[in-house]
């Protein structure tokens, strides 16, 4: 496939998605807005939300994504001022994210840009590769700030504990994930029930730096901090 996809001005309410038989033999793909976006197309999701989503992704033969606004799509996107709220994502499979589950790389595109995104949401998976924001990306986010602010919990259900991340779960490129304009709520946003990374060696901590702002409580219930705050 080719072309453009261009998405606005969207949301869904009160949603329920479960994926289908495993024994299909096919790839499943689950988003709130978008599926899947993929091949030589060029997408564009802007100004969407998902309130009240709930994705139970347990059977299936394979799954390439899982997101609450997409779940797979191709560097060269465009994800910008989209936001998910009271909802839960539930998986067995890797490629799992509060807004994109995967981003793959193309021939013709360097990267993506993801901006101006909010999620509050409980992800689970029973595999890695699980994000708050997106689950596996093969290129770089080319914006410059993200202004994110993440406030759900991600939790993988397993005793391993690699690349699970409020930000990207994994990234193929070696270079340096932390960004600016990344938010999280320190209190009560954990990861893995963790609520800090110091000890991880996974995404977040390529550089073996904290990229967060955490805010507080009263950050969260003043007005301004939404318009004023988030850079």
């Amino acid at each position: 496939h080719s072309g453009r996809i261009t998405v606005k001005n969207c949301s869904v309410h009160d949603c329920t998605i479960d994926t289908t038989n495993k024994n299909t033999g096919s790839t499943q793909y689950v988003g709130g807005i978008m599926a899947l976006a993929n091949g030589e197309v060029l997408c564009s999701i802007t100004n969407c939300y998902v309130d009240g989503l709930k994705v139970k992704a347990e059977l299936a033969s394979a799954v390439g994504g899982i997101g609450g606004i997409v779940g797979r799509t191709s560097s060269g996107c465009t994800l910008e001022n989209l936001y998910i709220v009271n909802s839960e994502i539930s998986s067995f499979f890797q490629y799992t994210g509060g807004i994109v589950g995967a981003i793959i790389g193309q021939t013709y595109a360097d990267g993506y840009v993801l901006r101006n995104v909010y999620v509050d949401a409980d992800i689970s998976s029973l595999s890695d590769i699980l994000g708050g924001l997106v689950g596996y990306a093969q290129n770089v986010n080319n914006a410059d700030s993200i202004n994110a602010l993440f406030l759900g919990d991600v939790y993988m259900r397993n005793e391993e504990f690699n690349y699970v991340s409020r930000y990207i779960g994994y990234q193929s490129s070696s270079t340096n994930l932390a960004k600016k304009g990344l938010y999280t709520f320190k209190e009560a946003s954990f990861v893995n029930g963790r609520l800090n990374n110091e000890d991880r060696d996974d995404s977040d901590t390529r550089s073996k730096a904290d990229p967060y702002i955490y805010v507080s409580r009263e950050d969260l219930c003043n007005p301004e901090f939404y318009t004023n705050g988030i850079k």
